[in-house]
């Protein structure tokens, strides 16, 4: 009996991380508890382990695409999300037309971190890419990132 109570609770326990993974990767507990206050029952998450001790959560949320980066004490460190041009803060996208003219804009995120939003992009023109930061307030920098490329 003790044997067969403890299958059924490995089973229960391996049961419930395949509803919070669809990688070969298992995020740790802490990390899949916050994401389920976070973000509630999202079925579809792909966790990949990062550099830095953090685990990014990647999914499908009111059919945009967010990413969600946790420490692995499971604190939320920061939140992307996948938008388009016209999902921009209109002064942002004029300050965009005015410094940088026409561009191909591509791979656009905006990042929450605490209490600031910055909005990241790609740029494409005369088959030129440059990644640039940017802020509600209209300040544009060009920046160096290795998760954009």
């Amino acid at each position: 009996m003790k044997r067969l109570f403890c299958i059924a609770v490995v089973g229960v326990f391996a049961l419930s991380a395949q509803a919070f993974t669809t990688s070969s990767h298992v995020a740790p507990h802490q990390v899949r508890q916050s994401f389920a206050r976070e973000f509630g029952n999202v079925k579809e998450v792909n966790w990949s382990p990062l550099k830095e001790n953090l685990t990014k959560a990647s999914f499908m949320l009111d059919d945009q695409e967010v990413s969600a980066f946790f420490d692995n004490a499971g604190d939320l460190v920061a939140t992307t999300v996948s938008l388009q041009k016209h999902q921009l803060p209109i002064k942002l996208r004029l300050a965009i037309d005015a410094k940088l003219g026409s561009v191909l804009l591509s791979e656009m995120y905006y990042v929450e971190h605490a209490s600031e939003t910055a909005y990241y992009f790609n740029a494409v023109k005369d088959g030129q890419t440059k990644t640039y930061q940017a802020f509600d307030n209209g300040r544009i920098t060009e920046v160096k990132l290795g998760w954009m490329k």
